[in-house]
Formats: C-alpha cells, structure tokens, sequence
C-alpha cells in the first residue's frame, strides 16, 4: 500500500520538487573550492557534444556544477523504473535533458529495458551538441570500477571525456554499494575537472576500448580523491578489484 502510494502520480510529482530543491538548495549554499573549471569551460564554449563521467555515489551533486551561465547543461541517463520517474523529473526541473533507459542489458535478448532506445539516445545527445553525464559504475557497481560504456560511446560519437570529482565537507554517507553521498547544504565543498580525454579511433578494436577505459577509471578515481582531500574528509575507497567487462 505504502509503495503504490509513494508511486502515484501525485506523490511522484511532490518527491521530484523536494529532490529539485534540496539540490537546489545544496548547489547555491555550498562554498564551493574548484580545480579545473578552465577546463569544463573551454568545452562548455566550443560547442561540440561532450561526455562527462562521475561516480554513481556523486549522482546528487551533479547540477551542482555547473553554473548556471554555462551553455551546455547536463543530460543524464536513467532508469526506466517507477522510482527513477521522480529522478527525471527532478533533473528536468533543474534543466537537465533526461534519456530513459538502461544500457546494463542492452546485449541480452529478452532482457533488454529501453537499452536499445538509451543508447541510441545517448549517441543523438552527444552528436547534438550535449554534454552527457555519465556513471560508468552504475547501475549495480562494483563500486568505482569503470564499465566499458563511456569508452565505446566516446568511441562512436567521437567526443572527448571530461573526468569529474565533487563532494561537500557536510555529508552523509550511505550504506550502499555505492556510498551515496547525501550532501548537506550550508558547507564547504570540492569540484575538480580533469582531461579532455580524447576518446579511441572510430575504427579502434577491443584493445584500444579497454585501454580508454583503464585511463578513465584512473583518471576518475585520482578527481575524487583530489575533491575529497580538498574538502577535509575521509576517502571513500573503491570496492574490492572485480572483473571488467571486456570491450
């Protein structure tokens, strides 16, 4: 009873502006230290489209930033399932572009929910001109463990990488594969920006993927590590070594 009413489409709507404000919330009273912005502005301004990865964990803090005179806003996939309707609507009213899907089982007949149809999305985006988030640890993990995903879809649409650290002195943090981190507002916080990342030749093999990959896992882990020792708290660690899907 209890989920069928969180589900409703009147609770939806009420849990997405509570999302939409409390991240409004945190964006706009964090004292933010940044590293890298250059960076993300030069990319912003040039107009082309543009990947962005981060940790599953950071997905709150995402609008976070970028500014809000930026000219690229952020498109963000999620999932087709009921809980994640009030994610969408909560990027959207932050201006965010949402795709729906999942690419986790995008190869598996018979199993497949919208991955086809996200995927395709993401390549439009990132073609169109858009900079698409994503969280090459998600949606199960291993937590801090890169998928294959963002290296072959850098490969195809051609785009460079942008690797993104960010956290808020003020935090809980969750029990969760992932160790979500719930930022608290009115605290200090850290953002850093590393690359571009230029992605394989679009005639690249399975060698060339893997070795983009293994350089955005590192790159990635190495920016938030940078945010979190420059926002004074403990590091979250990546989850014990797991095997990575091959390109």
């Amino acid at each position: 009873m209890l989920k069928r009413l969180i589900r409703s489409p009147l609770a939806q709507g009420v849990l997405s502006a509570i999302a939409a404000a409390y991240m409004w919330l945190v964006a706009r009273t964090t004292r933010w230290r940044v590293e890298g912005l250059g960076v993300a502005e030069a990319a912003w301004r040039s107009g082309e489209g543009l990947c962005v990865v981060t940790w599953h964990g950071r997905l709150m803090m995402i609008f976070a930033c970028w500014p809000p005179e930026a000219p690229q806003k952020p498109g963000v996939l999620i999932s087709l399932s009921r809980d994640g309707q009030f994610i969408a609507r909560a990027t959207e009213m932050l201006g965010g572009t949402v795709i729906r899907g999942s690419t986790r089982r995008a190869d598996r007949p018979g199993k497949r929910k919208g991955g086809e149809g996200a995927y395709r999305g993401m390549i439009d985006f990132v073609r169109g001109g858009g900079a698409l988030c994503l969280m090459p640890d998600g949606p199960r993990g291993p937590r801090m463990h890169a998928g294959p995903g963002a290296a072959r879809l850098a490969r195809q649409t051609q785009a460079q990488t942008l690797c993104l650290g960010v956290t808020t002195k003020w935090r809980i943090v969750l029990k969760s594969w992932d160790r979500f981190i719930v930022p608290l507002p009115f605290g200090r916080g850290a953002i850093v920006w590393d690359g571009p990342v230029a992605p394989a030749p679009a005639e690249a093999g399975p060698e060339a993927v893997e070795r983009a990959r293994a350089d955005l896992e590192a790159r990635l882990r190495a920016v938030s590590q940078r945010a979190e020792t420059l926002a004074g708290v403990r590091v979250i660690a990546p989850a014990d070594a797991a095997p990575v899907e091959a390109a």
